[in-house]
C-alpha cells in the first residue's frame, strides 16, 4: 500500500505564548464546583522513592505520557516536575 508523504507545509504552527488551552492549573484533579480529588495508588510511594533515589544517584529518570497531557495544557506542570 502506497501512502503520500505528509505535507508539513500545510501546518499552521503558532508560538506557545499564543496558544489557548481550555485547562487551567486550578482545575486539575478537581471536580467541577467541588474539592480536589485525591489520587492514591499503592505503587506511588515506591515509584516516588525510586525516582528520587535515581535522581540523587545521578542516573537518568525517564517519564512518559500520552499526547493528551500536553494537548490539555498541562505542559507547565510537567516542566515544574522536571525542574524539581
Amino acid at each position: 500500500m502506497t501512502r503520500s508523504q505528509f505535507d508539513r507545509g500545510r501546518l499552521s504552527i503558532r508560538p506557545l505564548g499564543e496558544r489557548v488551552h481550555d485547562l487551567q492549573q486550578p482545575d486539575i484533579l478537581k471536580r467541577p464546583g467541588g474539592e480536589r480529588i485525591a489520587f492514591e495508588h499503592p505503587a506511588l510511594p515506591v515509584l516516588a522513592e525510586r525516582t528520587v533515589a535515581a535522581a540523587r544517584a545521578g542516573r537518568a529518570v525517564l517519564w512518559a505520557c500520552g499526547g493528551h497531557v500536553l494537548r490539555q495544557g498541562s505542559a507547565p506542570l510537567l516542566i515544574d516536575l522536571m525542574e524539581r
